[in-house]
């Protein structure tokens, strides 16, 4: 199959929607036109941040030993329409790197594809393309996906050395168990979400549900104090909003995170840069009033000092007659089921210095893309970058990358996304998030 034919089908990201934020799998093939028996071998580490790391080695003629070479991957994009659902999702590999050995591989592929299986949505790795003028696809004689208990050593070993952070994260972890202090600690949930809305309800039942899972057990884990409240269905109005907000009363060291899913707008003579949250039990003339500004919750959570306050709002951010728009769904991969790195948990949530972060789908003017199948692309992108940077496979972590990558991903998705139709450029969506 050549490679140009399989482009033409991408359009989609590919990000696990699996708790987990890392996939891990091996493979091995053969090129189609060698003559010898040589066989290519690979690692691979897939972010949920769009990107990947692939080890490969092979014993190639001419090289004592197996050469070990490293290349980055990032998912890529080559049509804006979301009417196609493509069978095959690419990512670009580059910037390759010998590990100390003998010499480079002889076969230095350029794309990394994969295949929706078939039964089911999962996609898998499925071959490899693009060295040179080659575009014929290699496809792999062996995948297999690495559980937990499958990362041995011995295979890491084969790919890795001791000094590789991969290595030291997950076989040397020294992490320290959280202090009773730090054990004290509360982490509170609000999340109020429109799952009755009949456009976007079906997405903000998702969006609460993947939120307060990720929470609950980002607290689990962590072994700190959990409270949960959900504000949706019969109960989602303005009134109940505002008693819960008033009823919050956490201590110093607790985590505040207040997280909404619905319709946003703008007021015309309200100049600041975050939407209002439309807090209608149903659809008449009141929004004006029964509406919030989500600066407004976000100043209010702040003023009750807790130590860690993160407000989140999915939503439009243009005029109360404009609807979300709607995109094709993220493709599921298999996500590894590994626990996080406790020093991570601890630098994100029980740093000493007081924090409040307050963001939003979507800039002034912009809508906020979202899918029924899947929930709102910004919030998916936001779990998916945090889970990131709690795994194993991270240093240095922070809420600034947290942010970025957020923000990276959901515009690269809004930008092969169209908002309206007919599907021409000028419908392509443009959704930037924002935060403070």
């Amino acid at each position: 199959m050549k490679l140009k034919k399989i482009i033409s089908l991408v359009i989609t990201l590919s990000i696990s929607i699996a708790a987990t934020a890392q996939s891990l799998y091996t493979f091995s093939y053969r090129l189609q036109k060698d003559t010898n028996t040589n066989v290519y071998n690979a690692f691979l580490i897939l972010n949920n941040d769009g990107t990947a790391t692939i080890r490969i080695k092979s014993a190639t003629p001419g090289n004592a030993g197996n050469v070990v070479e490293e290349m980055k991957g990032e998912e890529q994009y080559t049509d804006a329409k979301n009417d196609i659902t493509s069978d095959k999702l690419i990512y670009r590999l580059s910037a390759p790197t010998l590990i100390p050995g003998n010499g480079k591989l002889m076969y230095e592929p350029a794309f990394l594809i994969f295949k929706k299986r078939p039964s089911g949505n999962e996609f898998e790795p499925w071959g490899v393309a693009g060295a040179g003028g080659d575009t014929s696809v290699h496809t792999f004689s062996v995948v297999n996906f690495l559980e937990n208990k499958s990362v041995t050593k011995d295979l890491v070993l084969q790919y890795f050395n001791r000094q590789d952070i991969f290595y030291k994260n997950f076989f040397e972890s020294g992490s320290r168990a959280l202090s009773p202090f730090e054990k004290s600690t509360k982490l509170i949930l609000l999340a109020v979400a429109n799952i009755n809305d009949p456009v976007i309800g079906p997405s903000c039942l998702k969006d609460m549900n993947r939120i307060v899972e990720t929470f609950t057990r980002l607290a689990g884990f962590m072994g700190i104090q959990f409270e949960s409240k959900t504000i949706s269905g019969k109960d989602y109005n303005k009134q109940n909003v505002d008693q819960q907000l008033s009823a919050l009363k956490p201590n110093p060291n607790d985590i505040v995170v207040f997280y909404y899913s619905g319709h946003g707008f703008r007021k015309p003579k309200d100049g600041r840069q975050f939407p209002y949250l439309d807090l209608r039990a149903k659809q008449d003339k009141t929004y004006m009033v029964n509406s919030v500004n989500v600066e407004d919750v976000y100043t209010d959570i702040r003023g009750k000092g807790a130590r860690l306050n993160l407000v989140i709002s999915d939503c439009c951010n243009t005029n109360v007659e404009s609807s979300n728009a709607v995109g094709n769904a993220i493709p599921a991969k298999k996500g590894f089921s590994m626990t996080w790195n406790m020093d991570n948990c601890r630098a994100l949530f029980l740093n000493p210095m007081p924090r409040s972060i307050l963001m939003s789908a979507a800039d002034r003017g912009q809508k906020a893309a979202s899918n029924n199948d899947f929930g709102g692309f910004f919030s998916f992108f936001l779990k998916s970058s945090m889970e990131d940077q709690l795994g194993f496979f991270k240093t240095n972590v922070s809420w600034e990358n947290i942010l970025s990558d957020t923000k990276k991903n959901t515009i690269n998705k809004a930008e092969h996304t169209y908002c309206d139709s007919p599907y021409i450029p000028v419908n392509i969506c443009e959704q930037y998030p924002i935060w403070k």
